[in-house]
């Protein structure tokens, strides 16, 4: 007897979780890592650059996005006041600063949400099955969450608020394309105040 019908695909979606999950974790130990280097004594440790891992996340979930006809979403975020902290405390504050919101977005999204730091000062959140009005919801959550975690810095605590551009995929988008109007909506966001969230 053959398998039933979606089971082949029940076990592929599977097997695309389980992979999502170690991507999850990678990037997890990764912030971790960051962390004990900002800690440590001397120079501050350079970010590592999940570019990479991000653009693999992407193409397995805009290829489930596809093929289950799903929403898929992108959101650019960065910090608003990181500017100020870096002034006040130093470039190695503002890199643990930005850690802590990083570790905050993952601990407030879900399992199957994919975050990035994918350049110097951004953070890219892929929101999976999710339409642009549900991620323009997630990120005022999100929002709320990062408030109520101050960053602390010795005797300083810091309250981290941060302005987003978020986006719908289209159907065959390039992740360069996607980004580019998420960017595009982040710039507008940032120049419309702190706190902004800006669809593109």
């Amino acid at each position: 007897m053959g398998q039933p019908c979606g089971a082949s695909e029940l076990a592929q979606l599977r097997a695309e979780l389980q992979q999502a999950r170690k991507e999850r974790d990678a990037l997890a130990a990764r912030i971790r890592e960051l962390e004990q280097q900002v800690a440590a004594p001397g120079p501050a440790a350079a970010v590592p650059d999940a570019a990479v891992s991000f653009e693999e996340s992407f193409r397995t979930e805009q290829s489930r996005a596809k093929r289950q006809r799903l929403a898929l979403s992108l959101a650019l975020i960065e910090a608003d006041n990181l500017q100020d902290l870096r002034d006040r405390l130093g470039h190695a504050a503002g890199e643990e600063a930005l850690a802590h919101l990083g570790m905050r977005l993952e601990g407030a999204l879900r399992p199957t949400d994919v975050v990035s730091r994918i350049d110097g000062l951004a953070y890219g959140v892929l929101l999976t099955g999710t339409s642009v009005e549900q991620a323009l919801a997630a990120l005022t959550r999100l929002q709320q969450d990062v408030a109520d975690a101050p960053y602390v810095a010795g005797p300083i605590c810091s309250v981290l608020t941060f302005s987003a551009g978020v986006v719908q995929w289209r159907n065959d988008e390039a992740l360069g394309d996607l980004l580019t109007r998420a960017s595009r909506a982040l710039g507008l966001a940032r120049r419309s105040g702190p706190g902004k969230v800006v669809v593109g």
